[in-house]
């Protein structure tokens, strides 16, 4: 009977800790754009399935999500502070071979010091380099003093013409704004620059010539995408609605 209770504790204790691991798989892959994501978002959390989640775990960390990272990157011309970065495919590989030989007596006695200390370290980095890549925003609650409003009054007027102009704190597109002649100012917290730009027209533009935000959930469930960060190619497409060149000193 003891040991029936300490084979559910380190049963449970086991799933408890891929849970964690799968959490953190899960939180930096499920926001990589789709175009770049080959498999579904929720696919980390099968790795808390036993025996399955070993085959999703050699499938993800090593090749799946440092391909998906290193694509993204690419597109977005982002840059990591190592060069030629493999976007944590060495660290992956070595963590699931390590994950592998701990099944092997005699060797086990040795594998398990990377197969502990290795995850750590790929999550960490994974998790960094998910720090850059964009995230919808919470869905703003609509105002009701507005949907209330007859659509052919004077402060339902006036609030259409008010909503043209749109403050934010970055790059962000809105599905509701489409169709509205929307201009949007935001300063780039990286250089200081304010940029002034149309919203349609940049959301064209985005989605034409780097390929992004169409098709990704956040964008078609949601109706939100935006950028915690700027790339390179995408302050250059933004330099013509430049309204404020000072800079951060």
């Amino acid at each position: 009977m003891e040991d029936l209770v300490v084979m559910m504790l380190g049963w449970i204790l086991g799933i408890g800790l891929m849970a964690i691991v799968a959490w953190f798989l899960y939180k930096p892959y499920s926001r990589i754009p789709e175009p770049h994501r080959t498999t579904p978002a929720f696919l980390p959390w099968l790795a808390c399935v036993p025996i399955l989640g070993f085959v999703i775990l050699w499938l993800l960390v090593p090749f799946k999500i440092p391909s998906a990272m290193k694509s993204y990157f690419a597109e977005q011309g982002l840059q990591t502070d190592k060069q030629n970065d493999d976007f944590g495919f060495g660290l992956g590989l070595a963590w699931v071979i390590s994950s592998t030989l701990c099944i092997i007596p005699i060797i086990n006695f040795v594998a398990w010091i990377p197969a502990l200390v290795l995850p750590i370290i790929y999550l960490v980095k994974l998790n960094k380099l998910g720090n850059v890549l964009p995230t919808p925003p919470p869905k703003p609650a609509t105002s009701p003093a507005f949907t209330s409003a007859n659509p052919g009054s004077r402060a339902a007027q006036n609030y259409e013409q008010l909503e043209r102009e749109q403050e934010a704190t970055r790059l962000i597109f809105k599905r509701e704004w489409t169709g509205r002649d929307i201009w949007v100012t935001f300063t780039d917290s990286e250089t200081g620059v304010t940029f002034r730009y149309p919203h349609d027209q940049m959301l064209q533009v985005l989605m034409d010539q780097l390929g992004i935000i169409r098709g990704t959930r956040s964008w078609e469930e949601n109706g939100l995408y935006h950028f915690p960060h700027l790339s390179e190619k995408q302050r250059r497409l933004l330099a013509q609605y430049t309204v404020k060149t000072s800079g951060l000193n």
